[in-house]
């Protein structure tokens, strides 16, 4: 569920931290638990001690929330203590089993090792997203291998002006003659970005080949690429236009762990491939879509899946 004190920070909303709860958690969640237990201890304390809570009270309240099958708490002839403890408690409650949660400025949070696809037209601002993502302080300090179809694109070059140009290492697409793999690539957590190349290239050229195979490798060995246990491994983020461009490409999105699309107005291309690679229900996607405000819609595909907008966070 998303809350606002635990759990897994994935966004903030100009000050405000959001959180959801970890994966191990998510099978756990619902009603056949007390609420009580999805609402911090200090929380919950600090509202007995606000209020002056008696003992008996705080029994009253915490074993009516424990019981599994319909109860009913009778506060008419309660003391004002525990009838506004108890609006107070409430208000904690819903608030550990929200799925949705609205904002005005929310930007996702990156953290750990990347597996992202950015997918959107020409201009969309993919290519800064992905670099923003480069210049924050998780990653500003690795290594960045970047192969591009455009290096000198604006939203590129700016990454040396954050981050230090030893870390950013830009490969010439046209050197790329022979298949590239994994162990090319130092074990220090490094990062590959992929930008514009598949949609640049043709069909039948054997660098879209070598890149995709390049790119599956990374995508499916990198959480083991490293040469300590402390080390996330080597990332990987993937910029297109189109991705749905047959099986070469199809396979790469099984094993990415998070997909954002800049939709246009048409975004009946979006919902399609969301529906297809992502098992997405159109009973799914209308809400997301009604919604969204803002330039990007951002999904993480592990369970707990959930969706991200500027205005938005939903649980699916």
């Amino acid at each position: 569920m998303i809350g606002f004190k635990s759990g897994k920070q994935i966004a903030v909303d100009g000050k405000k931290k959001i959180f959801i709860a970890p994966d191990t958690e998510y099978p756990e969640q619902g009603l056949n638990q007390s609420p009580l237990q999805r609402v911090d201890d200090k929380d919950l304390l600090r509202v007995f001690t606000k209020y002056k809570l008696s003992r008996d009270d705080v029994n009253l309240l915490t074993t009516f929330y424990s019981q599994t099958e319909t109860s009913i708490l009778d506060l008419k002839n309660s003391n004002w203590r525990l009838h506004q403890a108890f609006i107070d408690v409430e208000h904690l409650v819903l608030e550990s089993l929200k799925t949705v949660y609205y904002g005005t400025k929310i930007k996702p949070l990156f953290s750990g090792r990347l597996a992202v696809c950015f997918q959107g037209s020409s201009n969309s601002g993919k290519t800064w997203m992905a670099t923003d993502i480069l210049n924050t302080p998780e990653y500003v300090n690795k290594k960045c291998y970047v192969i591009s179809a455009n290096a000198n694109d604006p939203s590129l070059t700016k990454l040396n002006k954050i981050r230090k140009k030893k870390n950013n290492i830009f490969l010439n697409i046209d050197k790329i003659t022979e298949p590239l793999n994994i162990k090319m690539f130092p074990k220090e957590d490094c990062i590959l970005l992929i930008d514009d190349v598949f949609d640049s290239l043709g069909g039948h050229d054997p660098r879209k080949k070598i890149i995709a195979d390049l790119v599956r490798e990374v995508l499916t060995k990198g959480r083991h690429y490293k040469s300590k246990p402390s080390q996330i491994g080597m990332s990987v983020i993937i910029i297109l236009h189109n991705p749905m461009q047959g099986a070469m490409l199809s396979s790469l999105f099984i094993e990415c762990k998070t997909f954002v699309t800049f939709p246009s107005k048409n975004s009946s291309f979006t919902k399609k491939f969301l529906q297809n690679k992502l098992a997405l229900s159109k009973k799914d996607m209308d809400p997301i879509f009604q919604e969204q405000k803002g330039r990007f819609l951002l999904f993480s595909i592990p369970k707990p899946q959930f969706c991200i907008a500027e205005n938005f966070v939903r649980l699916l």
